[in-house]
């Protein structure tokens, strides 16, 4: 029996912040053995986790967000530091945090409520919208001792005008496929 594709809802970034991110990655990736890095087209910030989905409820997950994105404004986002999660010697995630307005947490409030409704799993952690960058720490030195090392990602800014539903492919890079894209207004 197949296994139905995944699915998640993110904020797309402009082609210069995925490139900002990747120069940066260029420069400290030789520090941070990682086991897997993140394909700069699959750059984004999550909103909401879907996981697997059937046609019929993508569709309607899709229908939702056309709807929720006429309630929702474009906004600006800031590039922050970067993080982990996972153990502080051996963290699973590496990340570039993002920071916005109350716009942003709106949004992804309003997304996972609508997800919820239909019947998928909200996150019950807080929120920490981030940028994953690599996965899965493979050293025997500590990440904590390494970090240190490093330099710090430049600050940069974008508006935040676009979110989409992207498909997951676990057999190519880059493994996101964008499914559907929906706008978010432009106020003047």
């Amino acid at each position: 029996m197949a296994l139905n594709p995944h699915y998640f809802i993110a904020l797309l970034l402009p082609q210069e912040i995925k490139d900002h991110i990747d120069a940066w990655k260029k420069e400290v990736k030789h520090e941070l053995p990682f086991k897997k890095w993140v394909h700069p087209a699959d750059y984004h910030i999550t909103l909401f986790f879907l996981g697997g989905a059937n046609n019929r409820q993508i569709q309607k997950v899709s229908e939702n967000m056309e709807h929720l994105s006429l309630n929702h404004s474009c906004f600006s986002l800031d590039i922050t530091e970067a993080g982990w999660f996972g153990k502080p010697a051996e963290p699973r995630i590496f990340w570039i945090g993002a920071e916005g307005p109350h716009a942003l947490y709106h949004l992804q409030r309003d997304v996972s409520n609508d997800c919820d409704a239909i019947g998928f799993a909200s996150e019950k952690r807080p929120y920490k919208p981030h940028i994953t960058v690599a996965r899965k720490w493979n050293s025997k030195e500590s990440f904590q001792h390494t970090v240190k090392r490093l330099s710090s990602i430049p600050a940069v800014s974008w508006t935040a005008k676009e979110f989409v539903i992207y498909r997951t492919h676990l057999d190519r890079l880059p493994k996101y496929e964008r499914v559907e894209t929906f706008t978010l207004r432009a106020d003047k």
